[in-house]
């Protein structure tokens, strides 16, 4: 199989499978019966829970795999991220680093910064309506204190704060920094070393020192190697994929289950196989399905933002059955879906109105 260059299109429909993955595991994995998951840190009894569930309850398998597997798809965005950049910059590698920072910071910063900002607003306005129902308005600050400056998933216990999904946009911003570096290589050898080296400094702690491994997985350090790999296989026009290669990337994502060592090599398999099923069985572009995922690729990076505080309304209803459990995602993917689209509408409306200065920077 030959996998050619991926194109906007492309790209946008995989974040929107991406995006709606990770809509859907982070709100499963929340229930009751959730088998846990393997995503910062590794633990063998999840996969046997896993396992487990299904067997005592295989009709619960749409639950217990998004709650189980879900994450894997935040690897697709990272791919994605630096396979874009290194398109953008195919022939042009002398970047100037504070304009091409700048440029990243003001598309993805805003809708952080008017996440934390508006939530803050809404706690305190709910504190001083109803104190009753008062809300820790210190702890909050102190936690979007360190949400705004980018810098909570270098300090512990502070990546999964406020909202859980939020430690992403840290994640990418960290990945920017150093992307201008990554993005001048020369060298495919060079390319591979940062993809090979973060594997071996996490295999390292996984022997060494495995509780250091949730610090390690939530920073760029922990996604250096599938970012480094979209730069990677940006330079290549034709990606030949062969049956062995995928049957082997599969192998490994399936023993990553099973071991921690495999663990790791499992986030790199997954933009193989994300590639693989896509060119396989990508739906017509034209078609409504494919413009409705295409919708959500587009608008992911509001979804980040949004989707993480919308879970705790459906918990309860979620909880009930395994048919509930079906019914209260569906309710809860379209409350996320319409607080996504007046958040969006908010934002850009503020963002015109500070427009006129930034455009000056």
């Amino acid at each position: 199989m030959l996998i050619k260059r991926i194109t906007l299109g492309d790209a946008a429909f995989l974040k929107g499978i991406a995006i709606l993955i990770i809509m859907l595991h982070n709100y499963f994995h929340i229930l009751d019966k959730a088998p846990g998951e393997n995503e910062f840190s590794f633990s063998d009894p999840t996969v046997y829970t896993f396992l487990y569930n299904l067997i005592t309850s295989p009709l619960d398998i749409f639950r217990q795999t998004f709650s189980f597997f879900g994450h894997y798809a935040v690897q697709i965005f990272v791919f994605l991220s630096g396979y874009g950049l290194a398109i953008q910059y195919s022939q042009d590698r002398n970047i100037k680093y504070a304009q091409f920072y700048l440029k990243r910071f003001k598309k993805i910063y805003p809708v952080l910064f008017f996440a934390v900002v508006l939530l803050f607003i809404y706690k305190t306005t709910i504190t001083l309506l109803f104190p009753a129902k008062a809300m820790d308005l210190a702890t909050f600050a102190y936690e979007g204190f360190f949400k705004l400056l980018l810098v909570s998933n270098l300090i512990p216990d502070q990546a999964l704060s406020i909202s859980g999904p939020w430690w992403f946009f840290g994640l990418i911003l960290q990945l920017y920094l150093i992307s201008p570096f990554l993005l001048k290589l020369k060298r495919d050898t060079y390319l591979i070393a940062c993809i090979v080296i973060p594997w071996l400094i996490q295999l390292a702690f996984i022997v060494s020192l495995p509780t250091a491994i949730p610090f390690i997985r939530v920073n760029f350090l922990g996604h250096l190697p599938e970012f480094a790999l979209g730069i990677y296989l940006a330079r290549k026009s034709i990606i030949s994929m062969r049956l062995l290669p995928f049957a082997l990337a599969l192998l490994i994502f399936g023993l990553g289950s099973f071991s921690q060592y495999f663990w790791l090599l499992a986030f790199f398999s997954v933009p193989f196989i994300a590639l693989a099923f896509y060119y396989y069985t990508a739906p017509s572009k034209r078609s409504i399905f494919a413009k409705a995922i295409t919708f959500f690729g587009n608008n992911s990076l509001y979804f980040f933002a949004v989707h993480g505080l919308c879970r705790s309304p459906f918990v309860a209803l979620g909880n009930r059955s395994i048919v509930w459990s079906l019914i209260a995602a569906v309710a809860y993917l379209a409350v996320v879906f319409v607080f996504t689209m007046v958040f969006k509408f908010i934002v850009n409306k503020l963002m015109s109105l500070v427009a006129p200065a930034l455009q000056k920077t």
